[in-house]
């Protein structure tokens, strides 16, 4: 009677365990570009159907702290099949989602550390389709570094500072 309990409990716990589903595989090694989520929202289209292993993936650069939403959900996102989406760090997936708004998956991730994630957009089960995914980050977008001065505004900084240089030179002598 004891060893039917075991193999019955052992039986129902390997039944239960989760499985990694074929949406939150590690990603393959190919890229269809690089994103840039920002505190703009943003969308990438495109069809996992032909594509190698089922899959699109996209690099993009993240921030220590910073939230990112990837979503088939909202934002003008959408997908024509069941979706799913996974963040990966090298061969560590960070984040898994699936079935978030009906069959199509939203994932909100704050990154650990600042470095060069993948999100990949995969199927449940292998399904493909076309999708449009909304993306974004509650971080300014770049508007390219901060602005360097010009020439002419060098040229006006050097003749106010000889001005103010000039003017100091006969304050001094006045005193």
């Amino acid at each position: 009677m004891r060893k039917h309990f075991f193999c019955s409990l052992l039986l129902v716990a390997l039944v239960s365990a989760p499985v990694l589903a074929s949406h939150c595989n590690l990603p393959g090694s190919t890229r269809q570009g690089t994103l840039e989520p920002c505190d703009v929202p943003a969308t990438e289209a495109g069809s996992t159907s032909g594509a190698a292993s089922g899959e699109h993936n996209f690099d993009f650069a993240a921030t220590a702290g910073t939230n990112y939403t990837f979503t088939f959900c909202s934002g003008g996102g959408t997908a024509s099949y069941d979706t799913g989406l996974s963040i990966w760090e090298g061969s560590t997936q960070r984040a898994c989602n699936d079935d978030s708004c009906g069959l199509r998956s939203q994932l909100t991730w704050q990154a650990p550390t600042t470095g060069n994630f993948v999100i990949r957009i995969g199927g449940f089960g292998g399904q493909t389709g076309s999708y449009t995914m909304s993306y974004l980050a509650d971080i300014p977008c770049s508007t390219g570094g901060p602005a360097v001065p010009s020439a002419s505004v060098w040229s006006l900084i050097a003749a106010a500072a000889a001005v103010m240089f000039v003017l100091a030179g006969k304050a001094s002598r006045n005193s």
